[in-house]
């Protein structure tokens, strides 16, 4: 008997933290929404989009951090597309989930305090 491949949750090295908080994530030349924060780790973050994104894809992005978690207003990183699904629940709406490729040491710190501050397992 054939065993299932991993799904992709079995797969994911580490776990990712659920976001309840609102936070958009931008593109740093235009400042326009990109999406909105769904889950992060130190290695990758899903997010609800308005348009489906193209898997492979690499893309500069900016979070503006929550007040009390950093004294920067913002981290920049770069991240690629790994995946996009339609949203099960909000038609016109996509998952799209990312792979962090580059981020600087303290910005993946900040990364980290958002993930314990304001996230859910």
């Amino acid at each position: 008997m054939m065993n299932k491949p991993p799904t992709m949750h079995e797969r994911r090295r580490q776990k990712r933290r659920n976001i309840s908080y609102y936070m958009p994530i931008l593109d740093p030349g235009t400042l326009q929404v990109v999406g909105h924060l769904v889950d992060i780790n130190q290695i990758g973050f899903m997010i609800d989009c308005p348009v489906a994104l193209i898997g492979g894809v690499e893309m500069d992005l900016r979070l503006d951090t929550p007040p009390g978690i950093s004294n920067k207003d913002f981290i920049l990183f770069h991240a690629r597309v790994k995946w996009c699904r339609p949203d099960r629940i909000t038609p016109n709406s996509y998952n799209v989930g990312f792979e962090i490729i580059g981020i600087s040491e303290s910005d993946a710190g900040i990364i980290q305090s958002i993930a314990e501050q304001f996230g859910s397992r």
